[in-house]
């Protein structure tokens, strides 16, 4: 977009972008067009031209000097082969009024594709360039502007389709301009809005100088009347014909991207008619640039057109244009691009949720809809259909919960809106060889080691390791065992992983290592939706959801205060309540869970001091939790159920500076780490601690201790001698037994999980 100007000689940047010749912005453009002339393409040796074929189950695709397009799952509907050129054949029309190009043409392909869910992408920012706002265009309009989020020198947005992209300056006032209104060009953008607010979401934001609910991509959920609202603005001596009352022309079509080009029933013209334009006084905002005298003006108006009687498709494109003419200059062109997934469906509508099963032999799978509905799968099952039906136009998304004994299970086509009963979901299962995965951070060389553990024997062999961040301390696994989350506490990300139980891999999920602030602790939310971290030098704690269909984690609102320093973190096994340990503070505090959103909200803190409470650990069948006490105590704390509070019930000696406690699946025992592994037993009644036998011998410094899920080994990480010891657990759990020598890892292990 550009700026309005009035007023002899005022010039005006109405449309927010930086002082003209002063800022260079990064310019996107979207959309399929005709004509253009472009910087030429910068010398390099990488390839000019990049595709992929991409399934519905999402992908990355990394074309020419690093632009990316990043596909979520249910993006797609069918194989589809994704293309970024280095082109500019056949884009857009040159950025108008000085403009200029800043950088090579990239041509996304299909053209005119639309994507059932916003995809991201990503552009380098040039050096003469910023990256806060990028420029659209489609269906014939001129350039729009859309926010986008500067990330590590690249322009991240999201979109629902895409043609061309390139980088621009802004506008420029020519030297010796006389007119009063250079860099003034029409422009357009559009507001949704609803009778009923929960009819439709915005699932990609379009560019909000004109409103929080700014055009971008939304999903219907439910019936209602939908309206979109077209603001345009524009020079105060623009008109539809080129002289006369400020005016101009708006045309607001939609079309069906699954009906092919040329063909009936694609294109429906919603809106066609001349508008008025009203001469409005504006206030420059500071750093624009003013010369000569006199108010300074544009001519501004809006439409607003129910749209709800034309979401008859599934997908439905609408293409808005403002056109007006300034005396003795073209016809020029400003609108914006509204995607509304869903059709409209009748009150009360509701369709069913299912699929298809393949190769399930095992049993205890559980699937989950929504983050509700469990549904589970017995073996040998062909299909499955979710108990719960769900509102037409509701979101579904179905993931594995529980992963069924000896296999692991995958989905494909989970996530979509229910425009009809749904019957495409695919879930895969796959026999493991051998058996779980444990994945070691080692702080001190920034990787994670990745084992596979004998399901008969519990012995670990290496797979090898993988990058994470700087100092990588703790690790949590989902508990279907899909991915895999690391704290860098050095590094202030959170690395996200997809897991391959199958092959051992582990994969980087792209755009998913959120930023947080010196992470240490990480606790996982026993149904696999939400993780949360400490954040030690800044004592704050943050909460994270996690997409079941992709692993990638977002936000789940803003940080909440902790106690000096926090450490420790974990999960109450109900998923209600989250408990930190603050190691200067001297502290646990406890936090309630929301259970929709999983933000955390601070309940209270325990009015004892625990002396640098390093390791928190939960009773699974009593309302009992152990806390570390580096005093050389494990202290035993009871739990109100109805809030989580903590009070003080035992303590038991465990010998100098323990820095890992854990329970046994089964309730019986618990095991603590210090100089080696000494195993107490469980007062069924109270929670209180008796010591078992005597202490196992350990590498040197044991730092974390992990059980796999059957409670039959246990493993140790061992910091000072850079190892990791195995153990199997007898009698019930009371009897520790080294299963030889420890096993190597990288410098300096901290955290271990396993998977199911």
């Amino acid at each position: 977009m550009s700026s309005m100007t009035s007023g002899k000689g005022n010039v005006y940047r109405a449309m927010g972008m930086r002082a003209a010749a002063l800022a260079m912005m990064l310019a996107m453009v979207a959309g399929c067009s005709s004509g253009d002339t472009a910087a030429p393409a910068p010398a390099t040796s990488a390839p000019s031209a990049v595709s992929s074929v991409i399934s519905p189950a999402g992908g990355t695709v990394t074309g020419p000097d690093g632009v990316q397009v990043v596909i979520p799952a249910g993006a797609l509907v069918a194989d589809t082969t994704i293309g970024i050129a280095r082109n500019p054949a056949g884009a857009p029309l040159p950025l108008q009024e000085g403009n200029a190009p800043a950088g090579p043409v990239y041509e996304f392909t299909p053209h005119d594709l639309v994507f059932n869910v916003p995809v991201t992408i990503r552009m380098p920012v040039p050096a003469n360039g910023v990256g806060a706002e990028v420029f659209m265009a489609s269906l014939g309009a001129d350039w729009q502007v859309n926010n986008a989020t500067l990330v590590n020198g690249f322009a991240e947005w999201q979109r629902n389709s895409f043609s061309f992209g390139m980088a621009g300056l802004a506008c420029a006032i020519p030297v010796g301009s006389t007119d009063p209104y250079p860099c003034a060009y029409p422009s357009g953008g559009a507001t949704v809005e609803a009778t009923a607010g929960a009819a439709i979401t915005q699932i990609a934001p379009g560019w909000l100088n004109f409103g929080s609910g700014s055009a971008g991509s939304w999903r219907v959920t439910s019936p209602g009347t939908i309206r979109v609202t077209l603001h345009y603005r524009a020079a105060p001596d623009c008109s539809d014909a080129g002289g006369g009352a400020p005016s101009g022309h708006v045309k607001l079509i939609r079309w069906n991207p699954a009906v092919p080009l040329n063909t009936p029933g694609r294109v429906t013209t919603v809106f066609d008619l001349p508008v008025a334009l009203t001469q409005t006084p504006v206030t420059p905002p500071p750093g624009t640039f003013s010369h000569g005298g006199g108010p300074t003006f544009r001519g501004e108006g809006s439409t607003t057109v129910d749209t709800s009687s034309h979401l008859g498709d599934a997908t439905n494109v609408f293409g808005f244009t403002f056109s007006c003419q300034r005396p003795g200059r073209p016809v020029i062109l400003g609108g914006d691009l509204i995607t509304i997934i869903g059709p409209m469906a009748a009150p009360g509508t509701t369709y069913s949720i299912g699929g298809t099963v393949s190769n399930l032999t095992g049993s205890g799978l559980v699937l989950r809809n929504n983050n509700g509905n469990d549904l589970a799968v017995p073996a040998n099952a062909t299909s499955f259909t979710f108990t719960s039906p769900i509102a037409a136009g509701a979101l579904y998304n179905v993931t594995v919960q529980t992963q069924p004994s000896g296999q692991t299970c995958t989905v494909q086509n989970g996530g979509g809106t229910a425009n009809g009963p749904v019957t495409n979901v695919a879930v895969t299962c796959a026999a493991i060889s051998g058996g779980p995965l444990a994945l070691v951070a080692n702080s001190g060389s920034n990787t994670l080691s990745i084992y596979r553990v004998d399901a008969s024997t519990g012995v670990l062999s290496s797979l090898g390791t993988v990058p994470a961040g700087s100092y990588p301390y703790r690790v949590a696994i989902t508990p279907n065992g899909l991915y895999a989350y690391v704290t860098n506490l050095l590094g202030g990300t959170v690395s996200s992983f997809g897991i391959n139980n199958i092959t051992g891999v582990l994969t980087p999920i792209p755009l998913s290592s959120p930023g947080t602030q010196n992470p240490y602790g990480i606790a996982m939310d026993p149904s696999g939706r939400f993780v949360w971290v400490a954040n030690y030098g800044f004592h704050t704690v943050s909460a994270f959801s996690i997409d079941g269909s992709t692993g990638v984690l977002a936000s789940a609102g803003p940080t909440v205060p902790a106690a000096g320093f926090p450490h420790s973190i974990t999960a109450h096994p109900s998923g209600n309540f989250v408990y930190v340990g603050s190691e200067q503070a001297n502290s646990i505090s406890v936090y309630g869970v929301n259970p929709g959103s999983g933000q955390l909200t601070l309940s209270s803190t325990a009015a004892y001091s625990v002396s640098a409470p390093y390791s928190i650990a939960v009773h699974p069948l009593l309302n009992v939790a152990y806390v570390t006490d580096s005093n050389g105590y494990v202290i035993v704390l009871n739990i109100n159920p109805s809030n989580g509070a903590l009070t003080f019930s035992s303590n038991v000696a465990v010998g100098t500076s323990p820095t890992s406690v854990v329970v046994h699946p089964n309730g019986q025992y618990a095991y603590v780490a210090n100089s080696g592994i000494r195993v107490y037993s469980i007062n069924q009644s109270t929670g209180a601690l008796t010591l078992s036998g005597s202490p196992v011998s350990a590498g040197s410094n044991p730092r974390t201790i992990a059980i796999d899920t059957t409670g039959m080994h246990l493993y140790v990480t061992n910091l000072g001698s850079n190892n990791v010891s195995a153990f199997s657990i007898g009698s019930g759990g009371a009897v520790l037994t080294s299963l030889g020598a420890a096993v190597g890892a990288g410098s300096g292990p901290e955290g271990i999980a396993l998977t199911p």
